[in-house]
């Protein structure tokens, strides 16, 4: 399950000092669009054209960069590493307009129990369906939203079918009195890294507990005609990418240069567009050896097509770091490239890459801080003191590290995001960089798991709640005009399965999720708890039925329930 998975992830990135390392399976054959090539059909050439002369008109440079492209006799140009002070190698307007896409999850269950008696563990068997919907708000009306909702129909429509007809087999087996019942879950989720009226770039993920079904996909789309942006239409000089990786890539691990100019000179190629720069994905032979790395368009800005980065939203926006967790961008409009570097010091603030994490730490961090250079200052910020961190999160994070780190823009301000992991938990942090050279502690969070798409009006991260024994909860979140991470509505979100012990007095919903009228809930019931207001104290409830597909939802006051521990038993999902 998503939820899990990222939770095993957030852990394993301990064993990595660069890049994120996760796991895939190719399936189907992709080109170099990140699209599969059975749905790739577009043609690229009037699109070209066009973004060419856009590109021309904007900068006058840009035609002979790509002509450079073209010419393999010409040297590759001499790549940046170190920005700081630079001038920005070309003009960059806010004249886009940010996106309204929204990832939401969708969830189907269906339990069988595994014998009539009530007790506090109660045998269960679950098939489990989850996946993220995508919507687009009111005033978004960019010609890519319906092809980017027929991508998801069509890959939701395969899994569903899946879900189904595992469902309707454990039915089936349950009814024969197997002596063995099977569970299972299936997953289909997506994560967004660029969302605007130039680009929109996203990847899906379909999980399951079926063989050969973890395939990831890239998808870079025109916001324009919906059309495919290709690696060719992004990166016009590959020499002068190879070339900055050759000398960036000293500073990281052993072995990083090696794959990243294997991946280079690949025909597929996977790829993210972000608002300054490329984001490569690599894949060992095994199929398996996840690997990502971050080249950032101002140190070789000939090799790009600037079409994709000479523009951005006003707010609503995120500069990536790169894969030391230093940032270089504009942020004060004046021309001169600005420097944003994340670190931590103290003892035991950075493990060696052959430690193994360390799931109750013995060692107390001494002295721990998180060192943020902006410019030409050095700001430092003590762990306790600043930051707000108890024994327990100093000794946790003192074993782990930071694995990301980005700016970003809202209408209140220049804020830096800052995501950092231990051994049990991940950490998310926000600074306000101010035009003056200063910078502030804005907030700080401790989740279980924080996902991928990381836009300033939309995070997702996982919490640790008790309604009804611990529970997983997630929560979507924004910024504030102060930089603090504010949820989005008054209720998480859960996805857990319970059976009822005892007769419960609830009341039903109806669609729209107000209260109607109360009734009975019997003890033997299966449910799924769907949401959690921590306020209220109130649980949303989904009716298990005979069907495989949920059913009524009805609204738990807890405060109605003497003891909670011995209302409910745990309906394990496909473990």
């Amino acid at each position: 399950m998503k939820r899990k998975v990222a939770l095993l992830l957030s852990v394993m990135m301990i064993l990595s000092c660069a890049g994120c390392n996760k796991s895939k399976k190719e399936v189907e054959k992709t080109d170099d669009t990140g699209i599969s090539s059975s749905e790739n059909s577009e043609t690229m050439e009037s699109k070209e054209a066009s973004k060419e002369t856009s590109a021309s008109d904007t900068n006058e440079t840009e035609t002979s960069a790509s002509s450079d492209a073209t010419d393999t006799s010409k040297p590759a140009a001499e790549p940046r590493v170190d920005l700081l002070g630079t001038e920005v190698p070309f003009k960059i307007s806010h004249d886009l307009t940010a996106g309204d896409m929204r990832f939401d999850p969708e969830y189907e269950c269906h339990s069988v129990l595994d014998g009539k008696e009530l007790k506090p563990k109660v045998s269960t068997v679950s098939v489990y369906y989850e996946v993220d919907g995508v919507s687009f708000g009111a005033g978004d009306d960019r010609p890519a939203a319906q092809v980017i909702s027929d991508i998801f129909a069509k890959e939701q429509k395969e899994l569903l079918d899946k879900y189904t007809a595992s469902a309707r087999a454990l039915d089936q087996n349950a009814n024969a009195k197997a002596v063995m019942l099977y569970g299972g879950w299936y997953e289909f989720n997506a994560s967004r890294y660029r969302d605007d009226s130039r680009v929109i770039s996203f990847t899906t993920l379909l999980n399951s507990t079926e063989e050969n079904t973890y395939i990831r996909k890239f998808y870079n789309i025109d916001a324009k005609d919906g059309s495919s942006i290709a690696f060719s239409d992004v990166v016009k000089d590959k020499a002068a990418v190879t070339k900055y990786i050759d000398e960036f890539c000293t500073l990281l691990q052993p072995g990083q240069r090696e794959w990243m100019n294997k991946l280079i000179n690949e025909e597929t190629i996977d790829f993210i567009i972000y608002t300054n720069g490329v984001e490569f994905f690599y894949t060992d032979a095994d199929g398996y050896s996840y690997k990502s790395a971050f080249v950032p368009v101002f140190s070789c800005p000939d090799a790009f097509n600037r079409y994709y980065f000479e523009a951005t939203p006003a707010n609503n926006y995120t500069v990536e770091g790169d894969d030391l967790n230093r940032i270089f961008w504009d942020i004060d409009d004046d021309g001169i490239i600005d420097e944003a570097i994340v670190r931590l010091i103290g003892e035991n603030a950075w493990p060696t890459e052959t430690d193994e994490p360390d799931a109750d730490p013995q060692s107390d961090a001494v002295d721990l801080k998180m060192k943020v250079n902006y410019n030409e200052k050095e700001f430092l910020f003590d762990a306790e003191k600043d930051l707000k961190f108890d024994e327990d999160d100093i000794k946790d994070f003192s074993r782990g590290g930071i694995q990301r780190s980005e700016l970003m823009f809202t209408d209140s301000g220049c804020y830096l995001f800052v995501f950092g992991y231990g051994a049990k938990n991940c950490y998310v942090f926000t600074f306000e960089l101010r035009r003056d050279g200063n910078l502030t502690f804005c907030d700080y969070l401790k989740t279980y798991a924080v996902w991928e798409d990381y836009l300033p009006d939309d995070f997702e991260f996982g919490l640790e709640k008790y309604p009804i024994g611990w529970v997983k909860c997630y929560q979507k979140y924004a910024l504030d005009s102060e930089g603090k991470f504010t949820p989005k509505k008054d209720s998480y979100y859960c996805v857990s399965n319970f059976v009822t012990l005892k007769d419960l007095k609830v009341t039903k919903l109806d669609s729209e999720g107000k209260e109607t009228e109360k009734m009975s809930l019997p003890a033997g019931s299966l449910v799924t708890l769907t949401a959690y207001n921590e306020k209220d104290k109130t649980v949303t409830l989904c009716l298990q039925n005979n069907d495989v597909f949920l059913g009524d939802r009805v609204l738990l006051d807890l405060s109605t329930v003497d003891d909670v521990e011995k209302t409910f038993s745990y309906v394990f999902l496909g473990e």
